[in-house]
């Protein structure tokens, strides 16, 4: 098979990035073992973050809500979805999905501030606040589907 030379600098150029990356460790994939390790990393990270706020809570509660309204749950999911889908083009579409969804679902929180006035159990406050986010999901399904 005979390449054009603008093609052999395109399969040089994604050799040359497939090398790079494999060197770095980034984006290089033999199949099932990278899906597997990356979920297994996927799942160690994310839990160790979840985790750690919870266990702060307790010792630090500004500290602990400060690193939990951080976007870090968007941060390490753009970041899977990137390694192990490589779409911009959908990374773009989550990214805008999720700027609208962020104040939308900030409504969980108004029948826990609404506790220090009426007050309210526990599970009371988390199933109203539950009930807020459905009705936001369903506005914010209203407003990404109008995109």
């Amino acid at each position: 098979m005979v390449m054009k030379h603008s093609e052999r600098g395109n399969h040089d150029n994604q050799r040359d990035q497939d090398h790079s990356e494999q060197a770095a460790g980034i984006g290089y994939h033999d199949g099932e073992n990278y899906l597997m390790s990356l979920f297994i990393l996927k799942i160690v990270i994310s839990a160790s973050l979840i985790a750690t706020c919870s266990w702060l809570a307790g010792q630090r509660p500004g500290l602990a809500g400060f690193l939990t309204a951080l976007p870090l749950a968007s941060i390490l999911a753009i970041t899977w979805a990137y390694l192990e889908h490589r779409d911009m083009g959908r990374i773009n579409d989550y990214a805008v999905s999720i700027l609208v969804a962020v104040p939308l679902s900030l409504t969980f929180f108004i029948p826990f501030v609404l506790n220090r006035w009426i007050k309210m159990s526990f599970w009371v406050s988390l199933t109203m606040g539950v009930l807020f986010l459905l009705v936001s999901y369903l506005i914010h399904s209203a407003l990404i589907r109008g995109r």
